[in-house]
């Protein structure tokens, strides 16, 4: 008897019923280009910027818009500051595309700046140094990160709003708030300031 309907068999005379097979977790389907998050490219030092690509011929590439969240204000011009020594950046508004050499893996390097319309009508500029991990196969996708474009330039939501008052108002009025409470004393001082006047009116 097969070991298989063997241990089956067994199963069934001990009253049991026989394990439920295993279902294998599935693999992720492979990718060949993704780009990582990143800060906002429209800080003045700029964005360092991780594209992961596989070197097919067909190129990766970095979305450029003033207004991210709504993709609006796109960047019609960049200058490429440092060329890739191992592909070709070039830029069709909004984005700009790398390609790698064929047959090539390995890392490569390049930096560029565009020029945005943020969501007031302000130009902004957008310096981006961009490192190429260029790869010969596809790969599995990087572990699941936060990636809404919320800022001018950028991937990353931003920081929370802070709850300190000191921060949250300008010193303006903060003075104001001061002098507002000074005026109006609190409950006890106008309690005082009651009893002293029904004494002297007595």
């Amino acid at each position: 008897m097969p070991a298989l309907l063997h241990f089956l068999f067994a199963v069934t005379l001990a009253g049991g019923q026989p394990p439920a097979p295993q279902t294998p977790a599935p693999t992720p389907a492979l990718i060949r280009c993704t780009l990582l998050p990143f800060r906002s490219a429209a800080r003045p030092e700029g964005a360092d910027v991780t594209l992961i690509l596989v070197s097919d011929g067909r190129p990766c590439a970095i979305p450029n818009w003033g207004v991210p969240v709504e993709r609006r204000n796109p960047a019609t011009a960049a200058t490429i500051s440092v060329a890739p020594k191992h592909g070709k950046a070039v830029f069709i508004s909004p984005r700009m595309e790398y390609t790698a050499d064929p047959g090539y893996a390995g890392e490569d390097e390049f930096a560029y700046e565009a020029t945005v319309t943020d969501s007031i009508g302000a130009d902004v500029v957008l310096r981006f140094r961009v490192k190429a991990d260029v790869r010969s196969t596809p790969f599995a996708p990087p572990p699941s990160l936060p990636r809404p474009p919320v800022r001018v330039g950028g991937n990353i939501p931003p920081p929370q709003k802070t709850k300190d008052v000191k921060a949250a108002y300008p010193a303006a009025a903060q003075a104001a708030m001061r002098r507002r409470s000074m005026r109006f004393g609190s409950g006890s001082s106008c309690r005082r300031s009651s009893a002293a006047s029904r004494r002297r009116s007595s």
